[in-house]
């Protein structure tokens, strides 16, 4: 039989009386030495509101759960520090680097800048390290990938498209991504040559020419180089 005080009559049989719970609730965390602002309903409901938010329920979900107005009283459950963020943050781009794809070239980050024009619009990727990679996608893309700031985006470019350059002085180019770079590979074929160029973070791009342009530009292991990448050759994919 259940506690006159705890259940409810009518339609309604499970209904308890909150002041009842709470005063039980508080009475066994006497018993269990525990602090007051530790052992109460409130405290118990934030952990559980907390451990769905971090399983990855989405916050629509728990807020509706919580009964809260809004998601910001709910997100404000959630207090992430630098440390977890940073490992969130490589949590969710080495899922990113390990999706099967063509492309040689590959820079992970989160959106940082979208401006949109009538028909096409540009994006900018920034990756962890700082690297930014522009890309000019049609606006029916931009909205059916749901790209915005902060949204976390793949910006890919086949080795064919990356072009090289040689020398100290940036070149002037309508490229749109241009970077400094070290060749730290080269291999000629018959015909067509790989050569890989290192970016100053670390971040190797692979470019495939014409032999006859290797051995033109003097190409070799340690030549400083520049790296040209057209904008309309930035292809971005999203989880």
């Amino acid at each position: 039989m259940l506690d006159e005080a705890v259940a409810g009559e009518g339609e309604h049989p499970f209904a308890v009386d909150q002041a009842h719970v709470r005063r039980k609730f508080y009475e066994r965390a006497h018993e269990c030495d525990l602090a007051p602002d530790l052992a109460n309903p409130s405290a118990l409901r934030r952990s559980r509101a907390i451990e769905l938010l971090r399983s990855g329920l989405p916050l629509p979900v728990v807020q509706r759960l919580l009964g809260h107005s809004t998601a910001s009283l709910t997100a404000a459950y959630i207090d992430v520090s630098n440390e977890d963020m940073q490992r969130m943050v490589g949590h969710a781009l080495d899922r990113e680097q390990r999706r099967r794809t063509s492309a040689r070239n590959a820079f992970y980050g989160r959106i940082a800048a979208v401006v949109r024009g009538d028909v096409q619009s540009v994006v900018s990727v920034q990756t962890p390290s700082g690297i930014r990679v522009a890309s000019v996608i049609t606006n029916d893309s931009l909205d059916n990938l749901g790209l915005r700031p902060g949204v976390f985006a793949a910006a890919e470019v086949k080795a064919p498209w990356v072009v090289l350059t040689v020398g100290s002085e940036a070149p002037s180019s309508t490229a749109g991504n241009v970077y400094p770079a070290t060749i730290v590979k080269v291999v000629v074929g018959a015909a067509t040559a790989e050569a890989v160029a290192r970016l100053e973070d670390g971040t190797e791009i692979c470019s495939v020419l014409t032999s006859d342009r290797v051995r033109a530009l003097d190409l070799a292991v340690g030549t400083p180089v520049w790296v040209l990448i057209n904008v309309f050759s930035v292809i971005l994919n999203v989880s």
